[in-house]
């Protein structure tokens, strides 16, 4: 695993901590624990998914649902942050 460097210099986790633990988590089938670690994955790995399709194929998905999602995935990002930094 990567050291959080934020984490080193400022004393608090950044708001991606936790995503190298939950993405080996999620491809150990640990889909619960996933969420509880980080749970703006799913949704981001989402946009990456829907962005490639989209630019393979701009008829099969269209640009709205990536910037929905990506919208989606910012608001999980900084709820499960802010509530890690206020809950220590």
């Amino acid at each position: 695993m990567l050291p959080c460097s934020w984490k080193e210099y400022f004393g608090v986790e950044c708001p991606t901590c936790g995503a190298q633990r939950s993405f080996l988590e999620l491809i150990s089938g640990n889909f619960l624990e996933s969420i509880f670690l980080f749970p703006a994955l799913i949704p981001f790995l989402a946009v990456i998914l829907l962005t490639i399709l989209h630019l393979f194929n701009k008829r099969l998905v269209h640009p709205k649902w990536i910037v929905f999602l990506f919208s989606i995935t910012a608001i999980v990002l900084l709820v499960s942050w802010s509530v890690k930094f206020f809950s220590y």
